[in-house]
This record gives C-alpha cells, sequence and structure tokens, in this order.
C-alpha cells in the first residue's frame, strides 16, 4: 500500500510539472538543434529482446502527456545523457502502439539546447521524459529511472527495481525520488 502511495505521489508530481513546466514559445536558438548529437543514435542500441519486455510492462502505465506542448519520449536515462551521444528512441512500432495514444513524440524529434527541450521542426520548447535501464541487477531483475525533463523548469524522476516472477514484472522495490 505504502508504495503504491509513493507511486501515485510521484505521477502527481509528474503530471504538475508538467502542467507548470515549458511554454510554448519559439526558441530563438532552434537553428542550433540540427547540430545536437544526441538526436544521432550511435553505438549498441538498447532495445533487445529482454529490454523490450521490460519497457512494455512500464509503458502500459505511464502517465499521457500534456498536449499543451511537445513532450518526447527516451529509453536513454537521464544519467546517460551527457555522457553518451544518443538519446534512443522507442521503436516506431512500439511506440504507436504505446506512446503515441498518450501524446509522446519520438526522441529523435527533439533537441537539446542551453539546457532545454525543444522541438527539431518548430522550435518550440517542449520536455523529454525518459524510461531508463540503470542496470541489471540479473536476468530478471533491473533497477529502472522514470522521469520527465523541462530544463531549468524543472525535472522529477523515480527510481524502482522491477523482478520478474512467473513471466510477469512487477515492482519489488521503490528507490529514490528525484525533483529539482
Amino acid at each position: 500500500m505504502k508504495k503504491t502511495r509513493c507511486f501515485c505521489n510521484f505521477h502527481a508530481l509528474l503530471a504538475l510539472l508538467l502542467l507548470a513546466g515549458c511554454g510554448r514559445d519559439a526558441n530563438p536558438m532552434a537553428d542550433d538543434c540540427q547540430s545536437d548529437a544526441r538526436t544521432q543514435a550511435k553505438g549498441a542500441p538498447i532495445w533487445n529482446e529482454r529490454t523490450a519486455d521490460l519497457f512494455r510492462f512500464i509503458f502500459q502505465d505511464i502517465e499521457p502527456a500534456t498536449t499543451n506542448r511537445p513532450c518526447f519520449i527516451t529509453i536513454t536515462p537521464e544519467s546517460s545523457w551527457f555522457t553518451s551521444t544518443a538519446w534512443e528512441s522507442v521503436p516506431a512500432a512500439e511506440h504507436e502502439q504505446f506512446l503515441a495514444p498518450k501524446g509522446y513524440r519520438p526522441a529523435k524529434e527533439a533537441c537539446h539546447q542551453h539546457y532545454q527541450i525543444f522541438d527539431k521542426a518548430t522550435g518550440i520548447r517542449g520536455c523529454m521524459a525518459w524510461v531508463g535501464i540503470i542496470r541489471w541487477i540479473s536476468d530478471t531483475e533491473a533497477e529502472v529511472e522514470v522521469g520527465t525533463y523541462f530544463g531549468q523548469m524543472g525535472s522529477g524522476s523515480l527510481s524502482a527495481i522491477y523482478e520478474k516472477v512467473d513471466g510477469r514484472w512487477r515492482v519489488k522495490e521503490y528507490g529514490v525520488i528525484k525533483a529539482s
């Protein structure tokens, strides 16, 4: 019961951040978006059969994005954004099934400039949500971080340990809630 309340409180925090977050004003640095290396995936893909199964479970319960600004989603944990060269987008078929109906757009359509997220096509400020696997503890247990980044407007995240028992994923333990 306590874990569920904690998780609900986290979703309430993210909903408030989404409502109060980024505006629809244009980015004066929109032209810089084309040079943002995080939109160019490089290296080994994060998406494979083992991770896909866990991501599908998490995506089923992810909160919808607000409609007053673009909200993008990546499977690259925030902690890797500045050491990695890319935000990895969810594969198109998975995105269409689980995330597009909830208002999320692929990470490859966004850029990060001057501590803000922008729509590459329009230059409108937005936000980046993420569902990222921090580490695999075993073949059936992983530490995952879920959050939303608004640049200088703030961000929030929640970590949790997920485990697969009898062929089904479940939350084993909630971890740290971070807000800025």
